[in-house]
């Protein structure tokens, strides 16, 4: 998007990672770099590259995704300064409480975007970052191929031998949810056994967009959902172009994270975009997407079964959730987290040189 928007972009990432496939596909230049290396010898190569890259590309502002090589281009920003330097953290955990990184935090970084209000928080309070350097900038959803298919939900239902009378729930998972899905399966088996809900489903989505790693998800739910006595649960992998219709085939959508989940909310934007009502924990970038009624406290299964059971029994509260999630949503799209970070961008050169002019950006790859 950013290239499309008239900027020049270079894209930096680990050597043989996805991401660099994904960049080259999309007709970006992109750069393997050994950003793992954590010998003091590979420390100092990979910071003789990056000078290079420096030098060839001269970019006006680098954006670091990827913490371990953040030192580094601190480092290389105080020698030379003849750039911008972005530090972008999408990460649930919060960050090291240190001296190194409240340095390069609050002096050495031009501008800090993260992906959640509560995050956001944290780096003011824990690290002492200026609120004037602290973007909060939301996941964005492309919504031209996520949306409802009435069609493919019909066509996929029937296939997997589901009836309109049939209630099913379900989330996608690409292996960040761990505990969070326990606590799902647990919700519908109490459903089932305690409260009479004997025709709910549990439909899990296992996207095949992050490589074989999706196998191994699918393979782990399998074994969770068979360990909670909950052989009936219906998986599938679908293909990015596959997804809507997956997602248009459930009836309630879940997003069971634990406390430490949900930085970007990247999985409720899914469901949403496909109109689908969203039950999520109350962490990370959830407090920020989801009305507060579609919201329990992470890891607490008895309110995730009673909000579960409240809005299978009564539809007309998934229309109310449809009507906040619409309004959110529309201001979630790809167009909008471009126009956010290329303002953060195009504010840093305009800082710089007291006007603006378009930006080279290189964008080292993302942890």
């Amino acid at each position: 998007a950013l290239k499309n928007a008239g900027m020049d972009v270079r894209v930096l990432t680990r050597s043989g990672s996805l991401v660099h496939q994904q960049a080259m596909e999309m007709g970006l230049q992109s750069v393997m770099l050994p950003f793992d290396t954590m010998t003091p010898g590979g420390l100092a190569r990979l910071h003789t590259r990056l000078c290079q890259q420096v030098e060839e590309f001269a970019p006006q502002v680098v954006n670091c995704h990827f913490g371990q090589a953040f030192v580094l281009w601190g480092l290389l920003k105080l020698r030379r300064a003849n750039f911008k330097l972005v530090r972008t953290r999408c990460d649930a955990r919060p960050p090291r409480n240190n001296l190194v990184n409240r340095l390069l935090h609050r002096w050495v970084a031009d501008a800090v975007i993260v992906g959640n209000s509560a995050m956001s928080r944290t780096f003011i309070t824990n690290l002492g970052v200026a609120p004037d350097k602290l973007w909060t900038i939301h996941c964005g959803v492309d919504r031209r191929t996520l949306a409802f298919d009435a069609s493919g939900r019909k066509a996929l239902r029937t296939e997997l031998g589901l009836s309109d009378r049939d209630v099913v729930v379900g989330c996608i998972e690409r292996g960040s949810g761990g505990p969070g899905l326990a606590h799902l399966f647990d919700a519908v088996t109490t459903l089932r056994r305690d409260l009479g809900f004997s025709r709910i489903r549990v439909l899990t989505l296992c996207p095949r967009d992050d490589g074989s790693r999706s196998d191994a998800v699918r393979e782990r739910a399998v074994r969770l959902a068979a360990r909670k006595g909950l052989d009936d649960t219906l998986f599938l992998s679908p293909a990015e172009s596959e997804l809507a219709a997956a997602v248009s085939a459930l009836d309630i959508g879940v997003a069971p994270s634990t406390r430490r989940a949900a930085a970007v909310g990247r999985e409720i934007l899914e469901l949403m975009a496909v109109e689908r009502p969203v039950l999520a924990s109350a962490s990370g970038a959830h407090l920020d997407l989801l009305a507060e009624a579609a919201l329990v406290p992470p890891g607490d299964v008895p309110a995730m079964t009673l909000t579960l059971a409240r809005y299978i029994k009564h539809p007309e509260l998934r229309t109310t959730l449809l009507r906040h999630q619409g309004t959110m949503l529309a201001q979630l799209g790809l167009d909008d987290l471009l126009r956010q970070t290329a303002s953060v961008y195009q504010g840093l050169d305009a800082a710089s040189d007291g006007q603006s002019s378009p930006v080279r950006a290189s964008s080292p790859d993302r942890k």
